[in-house]
This record gives C-alpha cells, sequence and structure tokens, in this order.
C-alpha cells in the first residue's frame, strides 16, 4: 500500500489512475464511445476489436488479451486517438494495425 495508492500514482503520469483518466476523457470528447453503434469485427484468438460509430465518426477498438503481439484488419486508414502506449498516440494507420502485447488502442478512421 505504501507504493500502490491513489498519491503515488498522481505523481505518476505512466500509472492505472493516468491511464483511466486519459480513456474516460477520450470518452466524453467522443461520443461514438458512448452513444454509437457496436460492431465486432475479426480478430485472432488473442485480442478483441470492435468498431463504434456514431454520425460517421467511426472508432476502432482493439485489446491484445496476451503478451503476443495482434494484427487486425481495422477497416481503413486512420489515427491513433489513444493507446495504452502514449508514444504511439497520433500514428497514422493503414487498414492493417498491429497491437504490441498486452495493448491496447482506439484509432479514428478516415
Amino acid at each position: 500500500w505504501r507504493t500502490r495508492n491513489v498519491e503515488t500514482q498522481r505523481a505518476d503520469d505512466a500509472s492505472l489512475l493516468h491511464l483511466h483518466r486519459r480513456l474516460l476523457a477520450l470518452r466524453k470528447r467522443e461520443i461514438a464511445l458512448s452513444e454509437g453503434t457496436l460492431r465486432l469485427l475479426a480478430a485472432p484468438p488473442n485480442a478483441v476489436v470492435f468498431l463504434r460509430e456514431h454520425a460517421g465518426r467511426r472508432l476502432a477498438c482493439a485489446h491484445a488479451l496476451t503478451g503476443e503481439p495482434a494484427r487486425f484488419a481495422a477497416g481503413g486508414p486512420g489515427r491513433i486517438l489513444f493507446a495504452t502506449d502514449r508514444a504511439r498516440e497520433g500514428e497514422r494507420t493503414a487498414e492493417e494495425v498491429e497491437l504490441r502485447g498486452n495493448e491496447a488502442m482506439v484509432v479514428a478512421l478516415e
């Protein structure tokens, strides 16, 4: 408890607390994440991928469930809005996207 508490996590931009806050802020900004339709996309056995759509906005949400990388067809090129690895945020993506092991991301499709 001395190192795993809210006070410690507030001071660490890479903490789970900050990751959840970033994801909640994205959900507030992107209506498709709360009001859009949800459709599961084809994914390898070690990943889950779904598409959220609302008013022409399309967001592919993906999570590698193991330490192994996973590739998925996003449905078009796009840009990473959120990733567990913050260095990938803003990265342009092609039709096919590679998740690193245990990585999650939200991709805004063009």
